[in-house]
């Protein structure tokens, strides 16, 4: 498992991808494999740090959490920011002169599966992409 803590500013989707790409090749994904996750993993961060922070009352911290982790047969990556209450959209694509709105799109390409929860703890976007082969086969074993 792989835990880390980033400001939420514009570099952390840069520097969010720059840790976790290691951890993918290791894991035995194809580059091209690697390079979908890492744009889907761009794009939840890019969400989280546009729209993650802290209500003006509160006490959080204002930086997002990543965890990597394997399950079962999947890799999943998760993105938590301090806010609760975004308002999630349907993962549709904008007109081509739309000034934003792709974020879920891109993810839901690049992923297996995907999900956003809302809590206390503030607001999680959940990747899903399944692991290849190998890899599943030992984690099966465990």
């Amino acid at each position: 498992m792989l835990t880390f803590r980033l400001l939420r500013r514009s570099t952390a989707p840069r520097e969010a991808r720059w840790r976790i790409r290691p951890r993918l090749r290791e894991l035995g994904y194809p580059d091209d494999v690697v390079d979908e996750l890492l744009v889907a993993v761009g794009e939840a961060m890019t969400n989280a740090v546009l729209y993650g922070a802290p209500g003006p009352d509160s006490q959080a911290a204002d930086d997002i959490a990543v965890t990597l982790r394997t399950d079962a047969a999947f890799c999943v990556i998760e993105v938590t920011s301090p806010k609760t209450g975004w308002a999630v959209n349907l993962a549709t694509c904008p007109g081509p002169m739309a000034p934003n709105g792709r974020g879920l799109f891109v993810i839901d390409r690049f992923t297996d599966a995907w999900k956003v929860t809302q809590g206390p703890g503030g607001t999680t976007i959940s990747l899903s992409r399944r692991l290849p082969a190998p890899m599943a086969e030992r984690a099966g074993r465990v």
